[in-house]
């Protein structure tokens, strides 16, 4: 999830959890925990890898077995800082607060990978022994159902210390409640992937759906076959879906096989790309897991290798072919697009996918 949501979900637990006994330092100290597993992104920005952000992020700060390393050595720091700041407090006093510390510390760095494994992106849980990324595909990276009720139970606790235990605690509980619709609404969507191969012979060798920013009751669903790859959009709170594009499969050149670059892109992507021979730029790899039908609806995310062999990623291109099965060209954003211009097409496709999600009548 992002930064924002996985501090209040640490504020949260050191309120619910902790805040009896710590004060309110247990929310402050609980949000600054629960970003530490995202400080490996300074890693990332002194790397000079092209894929070190792939590589890095969500790697072994978001294993489970770093809760369990770094939970006492955090303890003892904020335990620690509580000595210095309150040196009249008895020993036996200050050896109980360095178990409370240390129990804050395990829980907040736990929670933020378990909260990573309901994204698509997919998090290195047992990580520095297993590489693999597991992931659920049940939120968004930026949900505000999501986020919102927990920033709300902080305020509260803020507000109201003695009151807030059961409000705080009946929003945690209900926010975790959300994650697994999530997952229902995943399970909702791959149904309907099935059903649409069923109909029209389509013999699929693989069906996924990644639900779709900011909302899980979008989900974008991904068909393949053994020569093409089928994708739409489906609203699962209105039941219905937008007209399915196909487009061809073809295998990742032999001459871009070998590059590294590209086996971290295979691996980080977990062989949910397409690939795409030509494009403005050139040979390009798309991590079809993101995209919108509106905008870049092969996926945002990509690998591209011009005709000087030279490899760059997250280039903005224009496809050069046209995409099976759609009675009008996509347009896909050309490089010479500002920056602002691509956040404006990004935000009218958040706010356009909304509405087509919430205000039709359902079935």
């Amino acid at each position: 999830m992002d930064l924002l949501t996985q501090g209040v979900l640490g504020a949260a637990i050191g309120q619910v959890g902790f805040q009896k006994k710590l004060g309110k330092q247990a929310i402050f100290f609980g949000f600054l925990i629960g970003l530490l597993p995202d400080a490996d992104i300074l890693i990332v920005c002194m790397s000079s890898n092209l894929m070190a952000r792939e590589l890095i992020h969500r790697g072994i700060t978001h294993s489970l077995f770093f809760a369990f390393f770094m939970a006492i050595p955090l303890g003892f720091f904020l335990h620690y800082i509580n000595r210095w700041c309150t040196p009249q407090r008895e020993e036996s006093h200050n050896i109980e607060r360095f178990k409370i510390y240390s129990l804050l510390c395990f829980w907040v760095l736990i929670t933020h990978p378990l909260l990573d494994l309901f994204t698509t992106y997919g998090t290195q849980l047992l990580s520095p022994f297993l590489s693999h990324r597991f992931a659920l595909s049940a939120i968004p990276i930026i949900d505000p159902v999501y986020t919102v009720p927990l920033i709300i139970s902080i305020v509260v606790g803020l507000c109201f210390p003695r009151k807030s235990f059961i409000i705080s605690s009946s929003l945690l509980f209900l926010t975790t409640c959300y994650l697994f619709l999530g997952l229902v609404q995943h399970n909702s969507a791959i149904a309907v992937a099935r059903k649409f191969c069923s109909e029209n012979n389509i013999n699929s060798t693989r069906i996924e759906a990644f639900p779709l920013e900011p909302t899980i009751f979008a989900q974008r669903l991904w068909v393949q076959t053994k020569d093409k790859v089928y994708i739409t959009e489906y609203s699962t709170w209105m039941k219905k879906n937008k007209p399915w594009i196909s487009y061809p499969t073809t295998d990742v050149p032999t001459y871009l096989a070998d590059r590294e670059e590209i086996k971290v892109f295979l691996w980080f992507t977990d062989d949910i790309f397409i690939s795409i021979p030509k494009t403005s730029y050139g040979s390009c790899l798309l991590d079809s897991r993101f995209g919108s039908l509106s905008f870049k609806p092969l996926g945002f995310f990509n690998v591209c290798i011009n005709d000087k062999n030279v490899i760059k990623k997250n280039v903005d291109y224009v496809h050069l072919g046209l995409i099976e099965d759609e009675k009008d060209p996509i347009n896909l954003l050309p490089s010479e697009q500002s920056l602002r211009k691509n956040l404006s097409n990004y935000w009218n496709m958040m706010k356009s996918l909304c509405i087509w999600t919430f205000t039709h009548p359902r079935d």
